[in-house]
C-alpha cells in the first residue's frame, strides 16, 4: 500500500536492482558481418587465505543450434584481494564473432539477446556465479547543421533511427495488474514507438 503522502514524490512503483559484470561488444561498421565482444569480471577474496581457481565465462547464441562459447582463465587471489579479469578478443579469438545476430529496436527488426553466465570455480565447486542476457549493437550519435540550427542524429548499427516516443502517465488511481501493463506496453510497439517518458505518479 503507498501512503497518500508519497504521491508525486517520486518512483513509488516497485524497483528491482541488478549488480553484474560488464560486456562490451563493437562493430567495425560499415560491415556488420562480425563482432568484437568484451567481458570482465571484478573478483574479491573476501577471506585471509590465497584462493586458487578458474574464472569460466559463457556465452548461449540465440540459435539453438550452435554450440555455446566457453572460455577459461586461471585465477589466484591473495588475502582481502579484489581483481578485475577481463576476456578480450586479444587474447581469446573465440569472441570475434562472425555474422553476429544484432539487437534491433522496435520496428526496425528484432531485439535479439545473447545469453552470458560467469562462474568462479575452485577445486571443481562453484564458488560464486553470474548470469544475464546482452544484446550485440553500436549506438552513436552526430551533430548536423540544418538552417542554422544544430539537431543530433541517432544511429543503431550504422542506421540512422527516428526516437519515435512518447510520455506514459500510469494509471493515476493506482488500478495496476500485470495484464494491463503488458497490454499498455503491446500498444507502444504496435504504435511504433522507440523511447517512452514515465510521467506522473509513477515518474
Amino acid at each position: 500500500m503507498i501512503p497518500r503522502s508519497a504521491i508525486g514524490w517520486g518512483i513509488v512503483l516497485f524497483v528491482l536492482l541488478w549488480a553484474h559484470g560488464a560486456e562490451a561488444s563493437d562493430l567495425p561498421l560499415p560491415s556488420l558481418e562480425r563482432a568484437s565482444l568484451k567481458a570482465s569480471a571484478e573478483l574479491v577474496n573476501t577471506g585471509t587465505s590465497l584462493q586458487e581457481g578458474s574464472l569460466i565465462l559463457r556465452i548461449m547464441s540465440p540459435d539453438p543450434g550452435i554450440p555455446a562459447l566457453t572460455l577459461e582463465q586461471p585465477v589466484d587471489l591473495g588475502s582481502r584481494e579484489a581483481r578485475t579479469i577481463d576476456f578480450e578478443p586479444s587474447d581469446f579469438p573465440e569472441l570475434l564473432l562472425q555474422h553476429p545476430r544484432l539487437w534491433w529496436p522496435n520496428g526496425l527488426g528484432t531485439p535479439v539477446l545473447y545469453r552470458l553466465e560467469m562462474r568462479f570455480e575452485i577445486k571443481g565447486e562453484t564458488s560464486d556465479h553470474e548470469a544475464l542476457s546482452f544484446g550485440i549493437r553500436e549506438v552513436s550519435s552526430s551533430l548536423t547543421e540544418v538552417d542554422g540550427w544544430t539537431r543530433r542524429d541517432f544511429f543503431i548499427n550504422g542506421h540512422k533511427v527516428r526516437l519515435r516516443g512518447g510520455a506514459w502517465i500510469p494509471d493515476m488511481m493506482l488500478n495496476r495488474s500485470r495484464e494491463k501493463l503488458q497490454h499498455e506496453l503491446s500498444l507502444c510497439r504496435c504504435g511504433a514507438l522507440r523511447q517512452s517518458l514515465l510521467a506522473g505518479p509513477g515518474g
